[in-house]
């Protein structure tokens, strides 16, 4: 605080999780300094300099079996025909300075939020990769969280700056080594059956129409060659005619 000395004051604060046994293991991931300039105001920043206690309690529950009709269409609406809705969760934020407590539901940045999926919505298909986001409604607005997902611990972590109902969405992606294998496939069934690339097209039509060069070019040496051996076949029947008359001319 300006103008005086509080450097011997101990603040006293204290950020917890508070986890519905139905609900996933939960937890924050910041540290107690960013939690605070998330949510404290200026004034309430002020107080807890100056030894006020500070309690911020998360309160996770879940909320698949109490959602209104408004929520539903909202979820309904932002799943796409791919993808699947795992854990739906109810996450609220409270504070409490001193004796006053009130809900949070703004904050004045994200903070990051960790959730440690059950193993039902864990991939265990190796030719696909599993992909998470979060949708998160609140008053009445939904919007799409990108989430990152660690396979070592089994944690989806996502940041947010409101608090209400948050759903956990995931999509098996083909992993890109079994794509390219079918492309592959494809490809070798597209050029067996004529319908391959237009490159490949060309080169067969180029081989085609120089096939048929040559096959032209054949004909007509067969063609002159016949001719050739027609007339010679004429010229030495014709000469063995002369000679025959000549002989008889001669005896005669």
């Amino acid at each position: 605080m300006p103008g005086s000395d509080n450097s011997d004051v101990k603040t006293d604060i204290k950020v917890s999780v508070l986890v519905d046994e139905r609900v996933p293991e939960t937890g924050l991931v910041d540290s107690t300094e960013d939690i605070i300039k998330a949510i404290l105001t200026e004034d309430e920043a002020k107080q807890a300099e100056d030894g006020v206690k500070v309690d911020i309690a998360l309160t996770v529950k879940d909320k698949s079996s109490n959602l209104t009709e408004d929520e539903k269409k909202l979820i309904n609406s932002n799943i796409k025909d791919n993808q699947a809705a795992g854990c739906i969760l109810d996450i609220q934020l409270q504070k409490i300075i001193g004796s006053q407590k009130s809900d949070v539901y703004e904050l004045n940045s994200a903070i990051n939020i960790k959730v440690k999926l059950n193993s039902d919505l864990i991939n265990k298909d190796s030719s696909k990769t599993r992909k998470y986001s979060v949708i998160r409604i609140h008053n009445g607005v939904s919007d799409i969280l990108s989430a990152t997902f660690d396979e070592a611990t089994g944690e989806l972590t996502f940041a947010t700056d409101r608090f209400s109902t948050y759903i956990v969405v995931y999509e098996d992606v083909a992993n890109s080594n079994t794509e390219d294998k079918s492309n592959v496939t494809d490809n070798d069934k597209s050029n067996v059956s004529g319908n391959g690339s237009a490159a490949d097209n060309n080169d067969v039509a180029e081989d085609s129409a120089a096939t048929a060069e040559d096959s032209a070019a054949t004909a007509d040496t067969l063609a002159v060659t016949r001719t050739i051996i027609l007339l010679a076949v004429l010229m030495l029947s014709a000469g063995v005619i002369c000679l025959t008359l000549y002989r008889r001319k001669e005896n005669a």
